[in-house]
């Protein structure tokens, strides 16, 4: 679920049975060097329900100011990610051909 300001482009393009889109969450520990990314490719739909609505707007944490005017949900048809781990030190580096 992805909460949206009023007159969004996805959320114009999603009223008509909805728009195919990806949608990608990192988390990143610049510290440690590692963290991860996932990717979601799926069908966008504009919540229309308003008890639906009302139970997403609660559990949307914004980045911006202000509550979610519309709330769009993401079916999961293709999911990926991976792992970001730091690299090796090239002295642990096993050398195949020399």
């Amino acid at each position: 679920m992805i909460g949206l300001t009023a007159g969004s482009a996805i959320a114009t393009s999603s009223r008509g049975g909805g728009t195919v889109v990806a949608y990608e969450a990192d988390c990143l520990n610049l510290a440690e060097r590692s963290g991860w990314t996932v990717i979601v490719v799926g069908l966008a739909q504009l919540q229309t329900d308003a008890e639906a609505v009302l139970h997403y707007r609660s559990r949307l944490r914004p980045w911006l100011g202000g509550a979610a005017a519309d709330v769009l949900t993401v079916s999961m048809e293709i999911v990926t990610g991976y792992r970001l781990t730091p690299a090796r030190p090239a002295s642990e580096i096993v050398r195949i051909a020399q």
